[in-house]
């Protein structure tokens, strides 16, 4: 008996692709004067924007996004002018107060505010307290040309996919690493989400520059090249606890995207290491050659679940490998989801006009003219994989048929 497609929803919108914008932001240095924090959107906690020319101000520090990730801002931090005061509805924290919330989980900070309490912080990006995002150019998927090193933790702290396999990026995260080293001790391994090329390349140099062990899901220990320390097998659908890293974080077995695909979730606050599981620069791909479409979104329904417990309206930080830092990241994963439904819909509708995969390609992805035509391609396929498992279609000669 085949099974009934589920309800028709909308596609997500393209994420956002918009260039680094100029803005100035004012901080006070004097500890016992108090700093002015604005509350603002998701949470974040921001400094208070200047609408003043801005051209003969004291500047104190400078943070700009790094590339690879898609709201990129430059940010001047510059001294208070004479006769400025502080936007309705902010808040006086000094430096301490605010620097000790933000490590308990209670705020989330911009990242230029961070920068502007602690100046000599190592580059990357960390809105959430222990979680550093430090995007690394490598050979990934397009849209996306970068894919996100994490660093998790203050101590026991780990890695988790150091992908870049060029020397020059290389040598920019050692360098990070170093410093974030010198604040918080040596990191205790480099974590493996999946096996993919993009995830892995510069595991060996740094493993081996570092003496670093490897920690990984067998599936992907049994794909790649080089020595996996630590087998990490979590139990289906459970969150064990990451035994030797650092405290409050859990790990999850989500396969689909890939076999060994896992994630890391700290239950304090809902923050999650994703990996490949959602991204905020382009979508996921789920390849037939390596992948598992039915698993994947079996996956992300579990990752659901499991954020499932937060109180309507909190946070739940989630670290994709590409891009920014989702934080209304249980939505995300239920857009995600959607997404896939609604290509599903468009695969199956082409299917009552085309019986071959290039025309039923065409016919899905017609709404997305933009769409690298191999990917979409892979992606018709997976999807034409999953529909035949579920008795809704089927392969006649090559060719692709109703069920």
């Amino acid at each position: 008996m085949s099974e009934v497609l589920g309800p028709l929803i909308d596609s997500l919108p393209p994420p956002s692709q918009s260039p680094a914008r100029a803005r100035v932001c004012v901080f006070n240095r004097a500890e016992d004067e108090g700093i002015t924090w604005v509350r603002g959107v998701e949470g974040l906690f921001q400094l208070p924007e200047l609408t003043t020319n801005a051209s003969d101000l004291i500047e104190i520090a400078h943070h700009e996004t790094p590339l690879g990730l898609s709201r990129r801002v430059s940010t001047r931090i510059v001294l208070p002018p004479d006769g400025w005061s502080a936007p309705d509805g902010s808040e006086r924290l000094s430096r301490s107060e605010m620097l000790a919330a933000f490590r308990r989980f209670e705020a989330h900070l911009e990242p230029a505010a961070l920068h502007a309490i602690e100046p000599d912080r190592v580059g990357g990006v960390e809105v959430v307290s222990a979680v550093r995002l430090f995007p690394l150019r490598t050979p990934t998927l397009p849209p996306a040309t970068h894919t996100n090193c994490v660093f998790v933790g203050y101590r026991s702290w780990i890695l988790v996919d150091p992908g870049s396999p060029w020397p020059d990026e290389q040598q920019r995260l050692l360098q990070a690493v170093e410093r974030y080293a010198g604040r918080h001790g040596r990191p205790a391994a480099i974590v493996l989400t999946h096996h993919h090329a993009d995830h892995i390349g510069g595991v060996t140099a740094l493993s081996e520059r570092l003496r670093l062990p490897v920690w990984a899901h067998p599936e992907t220990a049994a794909r790649v090249r080089f020595p996996v320390t630590r087998l990490i097998a979590p139990s289906a659908g459970a969150l064990d606890e990451l035994e030797g890293g650092p405290a409050g974080w859990f790990v999850g077995h989500t396969p689909g995207h890939a076999a060994g695909h896992l994630v890391l979730v700290r239950p304090a606050d809902g923050a999650v290491v994703a990996g490949d599981m959602v991204a905020s620069v382009g979508t996921i791909l789920v390849d037939p050659d390596d992948g598992d479409l039915t698993a994947y979104l079996a996956s992300l329904g579990q990752m659901i679940d499991w954020l499932s417990a937060r109180d309507k309206g909190a946070t739940s930080p989630v670290h994709p490998a590409h891009g920014d830092v989702l934080l209304d990241g249980r939505e995300r994963l239920q857009g995600t989801l959607r997404h896939r439904r609604y290509r599903e819909h468009r695969v199956h509708d082409a299917l009552s006009r085309w019986d071959a995969l290039l025309e039923i390609t065409r016919d899905a992805y017609a709404d997305s003219p933009g769409a690298h035509p191999e990917l979409a391609r892979r992606a018709t396929l997976s999807h034409l994989i999953d529909l035949e498992r579920r008795g809704i279609a089927q392969r006649e000669s090559g060719r692709w048929l109703r069920a």
